[in-house]
């Protein structure tokens, strides 16, 4: 390089390093304003953004250059870093925090309400937020483009999650409050780090494009009061490999699992459902209905709906009378048990097994007699009866033996006068006893 063309560099470098330096002081400067008559704001030189007051954060416009309304202050503000929201603030307005790019963090006051529509659009850096337990509404595209923020752990008592809320975030799971009445289309579009995902349980309709191009998207529970999967639903869930319906599934619309590569499984419960003509375009799968439901006619599994589906008709299973099994006794000395197995009716699969325990039996014992008289030389077999199962006679025992002695089978005889007790004793331990008197 020529000495002319090192000093022009060295004085270029020179005049962008002036540059950064004015750059980075006019933004180093502290900034305050107000947003209303009630509402004001503080943005300090480590870009912490405070605003304080009550009521809304009013709605600005979309564009730059519209005046009426007017942007937001902090319309991509690349100096704002984190922002709080002080107690008192009950709404973020439309596009308050469009495109802050270097924004991480966010707290939002616990009486917050709404979040406007595209309020934190385009927040790239986004990190962390957290969700006040009295937050109701997050408009559409709120968090749309936030491609930093990981979670979201939506509050119970929410009731509004607007079209586009969560499109193109890095959320990895996510689990929508029973409390959602109204869930708008593409609310979660390309969350390409989502895995897991939890349904209102009193959700009727999954709306269009709710999940669509969530490649990583494992597992999905469709809860038992949907009707309607709407287009493109699951289009290009490249991950999910299983999806039970509702028994009450009416519909499923156009797309709605198109391109979902790993699919292998759908299984059906209930009727036949309207299925759109591309509802499994590109898939490759086994689709599993009830096959004594007359509804699923030939019409119906006879086509693939844009994919290659096999349909196999499986056993609307109906239980018939339970039956016993594998019992096992109960004895004086163990329990027993025994199964109680009820199968299906029509095919005989076996819908149900449950143990049943036997208590170990009471030791009893009954003798021919607990008393008895006998002549000098006369003899008496004293029967035993009445044993519970697995007992036995362990021994005879005659208290005295030379008034009356006992045989190892019980033949008692008389030897001279007198009295004695014969003692028959069971290996369980139970006892019993015979009197003898000898003449």
């Amino acid at each position: 390089m020529s000495k002319r063309g090192i000093r022009r560099f060295i004085i270029l470098a020179a005049l962008a390093t002036l540059f950064l330096a004015v750059s980075t002081a006019v933004h180093a400067e502290d900034t305050t304003g107000d947003l209303t008559e009630t509402i004001s704001y503080t943005l300090d030189d480590s870009g912490n953004l405070t605003i304080q007051g009550t009521g809304e954060i009013p709605d600005y416009a979309q564009y730059a250059h519209y005046t009426n309304p007017g942007p937001s202050p902090f319309r991509e503000n690349s100096a704002v870093k984190s922002v709080t929201i002080g107690e008192g603030i009950t709404r973020v307005g439309a596009h308050a925090f469009y495109n802050c790019d270097n924004l991480r963090t966010v707290s939002l006051c616990k009486g917050l309400k709404s979040i406007g529509i595209y309020g934190f659009y385009s927040c790239d850096t986004l990190e962390t937020i957290n969700f006040p337990a009295g937050l109701e509404e997050i408009g559409y595209d709120a968090f749309e483009g936030c491609k930093a923020l990981s979670s979201a752990a939506l509050p119970n008592g929410l009731k509004t999650i607007g079209s586009g809320a969560f499109c193109e975030c890095a959320l990895k799971q996510i689990v929508i409050p029973d409390s959602v009445r109204e869930l708008m289309e593409y609310a979660f579009e390309a969350c390409n780090q989502l895995k897991t995902a939890k349904l209102p349980r009193g959700l009727k309709e999954i709306p269009d494009g709710l999940f669509s191009r969530c490649e990583k998207l494992k597992t999905i529970s469709i809860p038992e009061h949907v009707e309607t999967i709407g287009p493109e639903a699951f289009v290009q869930c490249s991950d999910l490999k299983s999806v039970t319906m509702p028994a009450g599934l009416k519909k499923i619309g156009e797309s709605a699992f198109a391109a979902c590569i790993s699919l292998e499984a759908v299984t059906f419960q209930g009727n036949a459902p309207e299925i759109g003509p591309s509802a499994f375009m590109l898939d490759t799968l086994t689709a599993y209905y009830p096959q004594r439901n007359t509804t699923w006619k030939g019409d119906v599994i006879d086509t693939g709906y844009g994919g290659r589906v096999k349909w196999v008709g499986v056993c609307s299973h109906a239980a018939g009378a339970a039956v016993t099994e594998n019992r096992k006794e109960a004895t004086v000395f163990a329990a027993g048990s025994y199964q109680t197995v009820t199968y299906c009716r029509y095919c005989k699969k076996e819908l149900s097994r449950r143990t049943v325990s036997i208590a170990k039996l009471r030791p009893t014992i009954k003798l021919s007699a607990q008393k008895k008289k006998l002549k000098t030389g006369k003899t008496y077999k004293l029967k035993v009866s009445g044993l519970a199962r697995g007992d036995s006679v362990k021994s005879f025992k005659s208290s005295k033996k030379s008034v009356a002695s006992v045989s190892k089978k019980g033949k008692i005889k008389a030897l001279k006068k007198g009295k004695a007790v014969i003692t028959v004793t069971l290996n369980s331990g139970k006892t019993a006893k015979c009197k003898i008197t000898v003449k």
